[in-house]
């Protein structure tokens, strides 16, 4: 006995209806024949009941009919499944009711001989509806469903037959019936086994499918479908070894700010940017060679520059081919890139050197505000002291290998010191201390800020809830947020979570934020400090002044205090338009009504000077240098132990 195939993958459902139906029109000539022929024997017997009994007939007739339907609806039901293995149920009930049918009419045996007959006509049945051989399975299967009718009607019958005619008649009725089933089930077989085929047939030619797009990503990048970082490396290991003697240029192009697009428009609008360029590469630089995607911003192209025009007439183009905005969900998006060239075999000899550099030559670029950077021996030495920094950066974040000082603020009318400045400090494995404007841009390269960041914040805490535990008056402590920080969505949710584990009051907390951070996403800054305020910390606005705030945005940025750059500070006395903008800046500060704090206050006469201004806090060398907290807390009781009574006040 053959078992049927089954396939777990389903076949789609117009191929399967398109199936099915070619097998129903090969199939139909013989269904439609035996319909006619039952329906034949049907009248036939209608009549010859007329002939003989018309009271037999109406006693004949419903169960005739209720025999035929039920039959009928035991058929149609299987079509509904993909199984032909249901047929040969649906025939064994077509067969009970045929019995029922024929013992309204009249018994066709004995009751005594009709028992016997009905278990083995049953099994017989079911194991002939199994077998694929058409012809034996169909002399087996119209056999044994007559007998079971006949089996079925004498067990329920209650009378003879009227005459020996009608019941050969019945005897045709039965046969037709039998074929019906017998044919029908034939084509479900027949059908399943197409249907298995097809199904096959997909499942083969959707694997060789997977099996082609697997090779095709092994090489490609999913999204702009340009060649990957690796396949790029190989391709130009490739080419050094076909034609070493050939230079080229290795040109990495790195779009600006698409982080700032990418959380402004969303990233769907991103990825149809990176698209659009990709296509738009292909399209306009044909003579690029080896396009890739090395990034999530970064792309590379090779060019073999010509004596005239060199690769800076390539960049020049691909800076062209940007200059265009692109139209995106109905929006337009203007970009520029920055640009990193390795020439072979000059920078390097094989891919990856080559990509290494240009990747190098491109982030001294991006330092130095500069559109385009050429590799050199120098920017290598420079790399490779970046990368050992880098390395000791993850390391002290790893082991805790950071430090916090801490620089008094005071109030300017009475000198009254109400709080300090955390300052993130950092010593090397030899002790030596690394200068923030050092490894604090590292850090934001490496993606290490957010991590010290949000230890600065949680360290700050745990501090102040130590000088609590000391006898320490509270003092607001102000700690300098990352621009990267801001663009984490749960930003301020981490707030509030060091302020409940340390169990520091909110007041005693104040984030501080730089002009031109605020300002590069301003929709998104209004949305994001106002839920930190929501936390219940205070907010200032760093180095204010220095950057392109507008008025009316700033009106709108959820702030508490303005903080004067050092860089007009330090001009004081002496220059008289540092005195000028200080005074207008103060004066603009109290018209919206915030505080001012001025740093850089080095001098008792610049001190003096803001004081007369209306400035309301100052810090600065004048008071103190940043210090350890140790040395800090020892200058709060020196503060305390001068001034009676203290002066450690809450800033207002």
């Amino acid at each position: 006995m053959r078992i049927l195939p089954h396939f777990s993958a389903p076949l789609p459902r117009e191929l399967e209806v398109r199936y099915r139906a070619r097998r129903l029109r090969e199939t139909l000539p013989l269904l439609a024949g035996l319909s006619i022929l039952a329906l034949i024997a049907l009248l036939l017997s209608i009549t010859w009941d007329l002939i003989t009994a018309t009271d037999f007939l109406l006693r004949s007739l419903p169960f005739r009919l209720v025999g035929l339907s039920w039959a009928g609806l035991c058929l149609i039901g299987c079509t509904l499944w993909r199984d032909p293995r249901l047929v040969p149920a649906a025939a064994i009930a077509t067969a009970v009711v045929g019995g029922i049918t024929l013992a309204g009419i009249g018994g066709a045996a004995a009751p005594e001989q009709s028992y016997g007959m009905i278990a083995p006509g049953v099994a017989l049945f079911i194991v002939a509806s199994a077998m694929i051989a058409p012809t034996l399975g169909l002399i087996l299967r119209c056999g044994v469903l007559v007998t079971c009718i006949y089996a079925i009607g004498g067990v329920l019958a209650d009378e003879p037959l009227a005459t020996l005619v009608q019941q050969e008649l019945f005897v045709a009725t039965a046969v037709v019936v039998a074929l019906f089933v017998a044919g029908t089930n034939d084509y479900f077989r027949r059908t399943h086994y197409a249907i298995a085929a097809a199904r096959a047939q997909t499942e083969a030619a959707r694997a060789a499918e997977d099996r082609e797009r697997a090779r095709y990503l092994v090489r490609h990048d999913p999204l702009t479908e340009l060649l990957n970082r690796d396949a790029l490396v190989a391709d130009l290991d490739g080419e050094i070894g076909a034609r070493p003697d050939h230079a080229f240029d290795l040109v990495v192009v790195n779009l600006d700010r698409f982080g700032a697009l990418s959380g402004r428009h969303g990233p769907a609008m991103a990825d149809d940017l990176l698209i659009a360029l990709a296509r738009r590469m292909r399209q306009r630089l044909p003579g690029a060679e080896f396009a890739a995607r090395i990034g999530g911003d970064e792309f590379a192209l090779v060019e073999r520059p010509s004596e005239s025009a060199g690769s800076g007439g390539f960049v020049a183009a691909v800076r062209s081919l940007l200059a265009d905005p692109f139209a995106l969900a109905g929006k337009t998006v203007a970009v520029t890139a920055t640009f990193g060239v390795a020439r072979y075999p000059a920078d390097g000899r094989d891919g990856a050197a080559l990509v290494a550099q240009a990747r190098i030559a491109l982030d001294e670029a991006r330092r130095g505000h500069r559109a385009v950077g050429f590799f050199s021996a120098r920017l290598d030495n420079v790399a490779r002291r970046r990368a050992r920094t880098v390395e000791a950066l993850n390391r002290a974040v790893e082991q805790g290998g950071f430090e916090l000082h801490y620089q008094p603020q005071h109030r300017l009318r009475d000198g009254a010191l109400v709080g300090a400045e955390a300052l993130l400090r950092w010593r090397d494995v030899d002790g030596v201390m690394i200068p923030p404007a050092e490894f604090i841009p590292l850090a934001e390269e490496a993606g290490l800020i957010q991590s010290i960041g949000q230890w600065v914040i949680e360290e700050a805490c745990a501090q102040a809830r130590r000088w609590a535990a000391e006898g320490l008056p509270p003092l607001r402590l102000a700690v300098n947020v990352s621009p990267l920080q801001l663009r984490q969505p749960d930003f301020p949710e981490r707030v509030a979570l060091a302020l409940a584990e340390s169990g520091v009051a909110p007041e005693w907390l104040s984030m501080e934020i730089t002009e031109s951070a605020a300002m590069s996403d301003i929709e998104g800054s209004v949305e994001l400090l106002a839920r930190v305020k929501a936390t219940g910390v205070t907010v200032a606005l760093d180095d204010f002044g220095t950057g392109h705030a507008s008025l009316a945005w700033l009106n709108r940025l959820p702030v508490d205090y303005l903080k004067i750059d050092r860089s007009f500070v330090s001009e004081l006395p002496w220059n008289a338009n540092a005195l000028t903008i200080s005074r207008g800046l103060i004066g603009m500060a109290r018209g919206l009504g915030l505080g001012i704090i001025a740093e850089g206050i080095e001098t008792s006469g610049q001190e003096a000077l803001l004081r007369a201004a209306g400035c309301d806090m100052g810090q600065g060398y004048h008071y103190s240098r940043p210090l350890p907290a140790d040395h800090f807390a020892a200058y709060v009781i020196r503060h305390l132990a001068e001034r009676a009574p203290p002066r450690v006040v809450a800033m207002e």
